[in-house]
């Protein structure tokens, strides 16, 4: 019982204090759209098991969405709210529902928001609402538990760009594999072969992204190890982007695989761009810019030992010649030329 709340107590230090309220709305109408699509296109009185299932998970969104973001506005239970433990547990609840019903929703054997072409064996989108908002409720619900430990709006982008491309990877693996067989049995020629690229691509990217998404949490990879790491995603996806999205590719219609290919291809490519910035014009600027430090400081070095030397000179005492008259040195020429200097040097350390 110590060790278990000892482990609590250290989970509630790392929890950040935060209202949420807003992410909690957002949640209840993405959750709320989801729910009207399933009531739309299939009524209560005749649902399948994972129809049931999908219908059960918006349903419990929509009230505990609606509940913690009332909570927020009520004096008694907002202690209960805000970065606690209670609405962490609800949030993750809920994140592994979404998860449930995301995959039975989005799996076009079931004819939910997408089903099959028995004639080709390709996905294209049945129900669109299902479809996308389904995603989005997901993403929200994402979003939500990353923001009780880390400020999003301070993330690091290489690592939300490799932890995309991960995602993104694994849910292309996951249909390519799972359309593998039916598109095959229909065509067992072009389409066949590019089906099988996808699911050979999606997994050496899943392996790279993973490695890549390690490494950066560690904060152990750097520029050239990220372009060595991004350069194969680089090319395996859009060139798996023409494949799968022409006309005899399996992700020719609107379907998972046409956007997962779509949108690890684009960030693959911004995370090679940045990696090559990275190494090639911010590297240049920076040794540029240690270069000119160099020579200022030098520059700086010599001025004040001139500077030094100046104000160690003393003063001329006038001397007295064979005449009456005695000859004078004009006692503030040492001043005069240490003031000169100085606006000389100074102007060019301004510069």
């Amino acid at each position: 019982m110590t060790l278990v709340g000892g482990n609590i107590n250290q989970l509630r230090a790392h929890i950040r204090k935060e209202k949420r309220n807003f992410t909690w709305t957002i949640q209840m109408f993405l959750s709320m759209i989801v729910l009207c699509a399933m009531s739309e296109n299939f009524p209560p009185s005749d649902l399948s098991i994972k129809e049931l299932f999908a219908y059960a998970v918006s349903g419990f969104s929509v009230a505990l969405s609606m509940i913690m973001s009332i909570m927020y506005y009520v004096k008694r239970s907002k202690r209960f709210v805000g970065g606690t433990i209670f609405e962490l547990v609800g949030a993750t609840l809920l994140l592994g529902l979404w998860i449930g019903a995301a995959v039975i929703i989005q799996d076009p054997k079931n004819d939910i928001a997408s089903t099959i072409d028995l004639s080709t064996g390709v996905e294209f989108v049945d129900e669109a609402n299902l479809y996308f908002f389904t995603w989005f409720a997901l993403f929200s619900n994402v979003y939500l538990v990353a923001s009780f430990f880390r400020d999003v709006t301070t993330i690091n982008y290489r690592m939300l760009g490799w932890i995309s491309v991960l995602l993104t990877s694994l849910i292309l693996l996951g249909i390519s594999r799972h359309l593998t067989e039916d598109i095959c049995d229909a065509d067992d020629g072009v389409i066949c072969f590019r089906i099988k690229y996808a699911s050979v691509a999606s997994g050496v990217a899943s392996f790279i992204a993973f490695v890549a998404s390690v490494l950066t949490y560690q904060s152990k990879i750097t520029s050239n190890t990220g372009v060595v790491l991004v350069s194969p995603n680089a090319l395996v996806y859009p060139f798996g982007a023409v494949l799968l999205t022409s006309s005899d590719g399996p992700g020719r219609t609107l379907g998972t695989i046409y956007f997962t290919v779509w949108i690890g291809s684009i960030v693959s490519i911004l995370l090679l761009i940045c990696e090559f910035n990275d190494v090639f014009l911010d590297g240049e600027d920076m040794r540029e810019s240690q270069q000119e430090s160099e020579g200022k400081a030098q520059t700086g070095d010599s001025a004040q030992k001139i500077l030094a030397s100046l104000s160690d000179a003393e003063t001329p005492v006038p001397k007295t010649g064979t005449n009456s008259n005695p000859e004078i040195v004009d006692p503030t020429f040492p001043s005069r030329v240490r003031s000169t200097v100085k606006q000389s040097y100074g102007n060019m350390f301004r510069t």
